[in-house]
């Protein structure tokens, strides 16, 4: 079976379209880089956006990595060097079946290479590129640096106003912080100025 392109399985999990599609590989060509970071780069999808509809469209489970210890007895079961070729970490294994975590499970090479080096059948779960990176130097390297937070995809709105300066739902608009300015005083023997008639308070206020 042919392996499925990743711009292909997004636009059929509905994700992109073509036109989002075509400007992410022409970047690609020129540029270079994964198409899944560019599409997050250039705004097109969240970041877990996009992990979550990969995990739809291809039927495997999504994990998060950071929830997960990584035993050293199933990391010995894949060197360090295979699994950062791959980009793939060990998670649990049995007699018969041992579990990867992958960015790419449509990745069938990959995954044939695992299963003939411990000659076990090999199970998959969906794994954000981000934080296999992070596993990967956390488990095999002993980094203890965080994993870092997905990105998210930029909110813009028209009206630059709307979003500075509105108050927040059902909260009265804030007044200035600035101090009232004292009434200009009033020479010895002058009464002050009348204040506005009623009738032109009401008219104003109407």
């Amino acid at each position: 079976m042919p392996r499925m392109r990743l711009g292909d399985m997004l636009i059929r999990a509905g994700l992109i379209d073509e036109m989002q599609l075509n400007a992410a590989l022409a970047h690609q060509r020129q540029w270079g880089g994964k198409l899944g970071d560019i599409l997050v780069q250039q705004d097109v999808l969240d970041e877990m956006m996009l992990w979550r509809g990969l995990s739809r469209q291809l039927d495997v489970p999504l994990v998060s990595l950071t929830e997960i210890r990584l035993l050293p007895e199933l990391l010995a079961a894949l060197p360090a060097e295979m699994c950062e070729r791959l980009e793939m970490i060990p998670l649990a294994r049995d007699d018969r079946s041992i579990t990867v975590a992958t960015s790419d499970p449509n990745n069938i090479g990959a995954l044939d290479e695992v299963a003939f080096r411990t000659g076990l059948k090999v199970k998959t779960v969906l794994a954000p590129a981000r934080e296999l990176e992070w596993a990967l130097r956390a488990g095999y390297h002993g980094e203890r640096t965080p994993c870092p937070p997905p990105r998210q995809k930029r909110r813009f709105d028209s009206s630059f106003e709307s979003v500075a300066t509105a108050p927040p739902s059902g909260a009265l608009p804030r007044s200035p912080s600035r101090a009232p300015r004292p009434a200009p005083s009033q020479p010895p023997g002058v009464a002050p100025a009348p204040s506005q008639p009623p009738q032109l308070a009401q008219a104003h206020s109407a």
